[in-house]
């Protein structure tokens, strides 16, 4: 299972970099994706009490406000982009050993 987890974080990130530096627009998959991050953020941080899984909440809310244009792309994108990216690897990883 932490695979499938791994592999839908590499692809959030996938597709967040991809619209937001690239220009390739994937608007509707952005708001998909952040709605699942903000959802599985909220759950998990009230079941495991973790501050990550909340951190994955504000990185979708974030992600949100940058597609609707209320935040410029900056730095702070680059370190959710590679938030993500490094807790899929982490979920993949683990999975598989």
């Amino acid at each position: 299972m932490r695979i499938v987890f791994g592999l839908i974080y590499a692809l959030i990130a996938v597709v967040f970099a991809l619209d937001f530096y690239l220009g390739v627009s994937y608007a509707n998959a952005v708001v998909l994706f952040s709605t699942y991050l903000i959802v599985k953020g909220v759950a998990s941080s009230l079941i495991k009490g973790s501050v990550f899984s909340a951190l994955d909440s504000v990185a979708g809310f974030y992600f949100i406000f940058l597609e609707i244009s209320v935040f410029p792309v900056n730095f702070v994108t680059v370190i959710f982009l590679i938030y993500l990216a490094q807790k899929g690897a982490t979920n993949i990883l683990r999975g598989i050993y």
